[in-house]
């Protein structure tokens, strides 16, 4: 009975907003008369509402996303903890500590594959760096979904650690060395949901920071760097926070009513900093401090929750490639090649080095293995989250495609 009455209550829902689509654009009105049948029913006009409403609700939904809010308001009124969706892979959980999640199930055989394929040609890709002497390090960034306390609704499981751990005994095989910083999370005792944004799968700028540390001090401990360990304190830096002004992709899926909204920091250095930030492939350099070159403002210039992502103004989002000058240190030249999570990482770790040259193989369309051997870096990282164990574009180190434009 509570199935049909939630279904009865989401028609009267499409129904409504159909009647409002078509009020709203002129044309629509047209195209539900031309299809409404003779001597319609109610029936009939009802169905011919939701069809006419449904050629031209996309346009309405870029005005103001009032379906996904209505939608996402019931959801939460009738306390549902899954939102479905077409691929299952992007259905919004919501957990126990009331953020959102994307889950993933087991690998199947065609996944399997493509993660075991994606993990040799990083073996490959360590045993030509190792050939060069340039040594590699490769950090796993962490899920979302805490494998130590998963906080997920009774009966659903996320299959994420199990998956990478499947890749990850290929690596430790092969002599691969990690950092898995869901374990560095536990081991700190850290409180795993404080470092992730609510309605978002990416971790807060205080995550970013955090990571920053930590890899600079295995940077320094194993690797024969020398950097200077003031600079990943936090109290040297200023925090800037924008109060209920960012909205998640997960929460773009569901809406605020049900997500609600996420506060966005901005962590920039209290210290003098001096950089050039380079954009090769779209002719774009930026000199000056960390403010000016590392951090682009426009993404929160306004509070615009669904066309903005205030995430993005570290680094100003995701780019084939970048190239930090550091002009402050005497030091290492490092390759990091990174997915998404680097953009709140890359201005932190920028400040360790003397440059850093960032490659997201998602966009850019040469060879890795080209590439280092055309700059000679001091060291290579890879710093992925699991979610790249199911992306093959993102291992293939050694492709000859696409061009430099």
């Amino acid at each position: 009975m509570r199935y049909k009455f939630t279904a009865a209550v989401f028609m009267v829902i499409i129904f409504a907003l159909g009647v409002v689509t078509i009020s709203q654009l002129p044309a629509l009105q047209t195209v539900y008369k031309e299809n409404l049948p003779e001597a319609a029913s109610l029936f009939d006009k009802i169905k011919t509402v939701i069809a006419t409403a449904d050629s031209g609700v996309n346009d309405i939904l870029l005005e103001d996303k009032r379906f996904i809010e209505i939608n996402g308001g019931f959801q939460r009124l009738i306390g549902r903890q899954i939102i479905e969706d077409a691929e299952e892979r992007y259905r919004v959980i919501k957990m126990n500590n009331d953020q959102l999640t994307f889950v993933n199930v087991p690998f199947n055989e065609e996944t399997k594959q493509i993660a075991q394929q994606s993990a040799q040609n990083l073996i490959d890709f360590e045993a030509f760096l190792e050939q060069k002497k340039i040594p590699f390090l490769y950090v796993e960034a962490p899920t979302k979904v805490d494998p130590y306390d998963p906080q997920l609704p009774a009966g659903l499981v996320d299959y994420t650690a199990q998956n990478s751990e499947i890749i990850r005994h290929i690596w430790q095989k092969a002599g691969i060395d990690m950092m898995v910083l869901n374990d560095e999370m536990h081991a700190d005792g850290l409180d795993h949901q404080s470092l992730f944004f609510n309605t978002d799968h990416h971790w807060t700028p205080q995550g970013a920071f955090w990571a920053f540390g930590q890899l600079c001090q295995r940077l320094n401990d194993q690797y024969g760097f020398n950097i200077d360990m003031a600079i990943t304190n936090l109290d040297q830096y200023q925090i800037e926070t924008y109060k209920d002004y960012f909205l998640g992709s997960q929460g773009k899926r569901v809406g605020r009513l049900y997500s609600g909204l996420d506060d966005i920091d901005m962590i920039t250095p209290k210290f003098s900093t001096d950089l050039t930030f380079e954009l090769p492939w779209h002719g774009i350099t930026k000199e000056g401090a960390f403010k000016e070159t590392v951090m682009d403002y426009s993404h929160i210039s306004e509070r615009d929750l669904y066309e903005k992502n205030p995430y993005a103004a570290y680094t100003g989002g995701d780019f084939p490639i970048n190239i930090i000058k550091n002009h402050n240190v005497e030091g290492k030249k490092v390759l990091l090649i990174r997915d998404s999570f680097g953009c709140a990482f890359v201005p932190f770790f920028s400040l360790a080095v003397e440059q850093l040259d960032i490659l997201d193989l998602r966009y850019y369309t040469l060879s890795a293995k080209d590439y280092v051997e055309m700059t000679s870096p001091d060291m290579v990282i890879v710093m992925y989250n699991p979610g790249a164990y199911y992306n093959a574009d993102m291992f293939e180190f050694d492709r000859q495609l696409g061009s430099n434009q």
